[in-house]
């Protein structure tokens, strides 16, 4: 019973992120940012009001890290997006954060993280040092 339970939430994960990617890829193809910004933000909250925690964040970056070495989706931007909505379909409400930096060629650097519970999660403390925040969704 245990396993069937665990490839059945698999299967909801994957059908959920393979949707939300093609969704978000479409999104950034035809709008523009602040226009992707409202869309996301707007069917986060739709998703979130539907559903509870079932799963554990930890458990679903895994599955996402595993489809996204299928899906080679290299943008920090476009996964913090996809993400947003995967765990919102899961019930977690996750913040974006997209932050800028020089480098030491003075050139600007801009990064997007997820934060949870006012905490950066799946990034570590050290890659984040230096960023000042732009904006929040």
């Amino acid at each position: 019973m245990r396993l069937k339970k665990d490839f059945i939430l698999k299967i909801r994960f994957l059908v959920i992120a393979i949707v939300i990617t093609f969704f978000i890829k479409l999104l950034i193809r035809f709008f523009s940012l602040h226009s992707l910004m409202l869309k996301v933000k707007k069917c986060a909250t739709f998703l979130l009001s539907k559903n509870n925690p079932t799963q554990p964040i930890n458990r679903i970056n895994a599955w996402y890290k595993s489809l996204n070495r299928f899906l080679k989706i290299k943008s920090c931007f476009v996964n913090s997006f996809i993400k947003k909505l995967i765990f919102s379909s899961f019930g977690h409400d996750l913040v974006i954060v997209c932050g800028v930096k020089l480098n030491k060629k003075s050139k600007i650097e801009g990064h997007a993280w997820l934060c949870h519970e006012g905490r950066a999660v799946f990034e570590n403390d050290e890659n984040l040092r230096g960023y000042t925040e732009s904006f929040r969704l």
